[in-house]
């Protein structure tokens, strides 16, 4: 994906769990996106400091998890 938009004018966004990914490799030639050159890591730990805010929104993403979706069927 990132070769498509490379030089379009696209912006590409990406998540993915930091110690969990690797995001480039050494070789020739080298697959991935770099650092600083090719992609910017942004930090979204939140940590303690905003223990309220950020159990409020994991609660809306569990409520909205665990609401049921699609159609239901009673049965007598």
């Amino acid at each position: 994906m990132h070769r498509l938009v490379k030089d379009t004018g696209f912006w590409l966004k990406v998540g993915s769990v930091r110690y969990r990914t690797t995001p480039y490799s050494w070789g020739s030639p080298p697959p991935g996106m770099q650092e600083t050159q090719d992609a910017n890591v942004i930090s979204l730990d939140r940590g303690l400091q905003l223990v309220d805010s950020t159990g409020a929104f994991l609660e809306t993403i569990l409520t909205n998890i665990a609401e049921p979706s699609g159609p239901t069927s009673e049965s007598s």
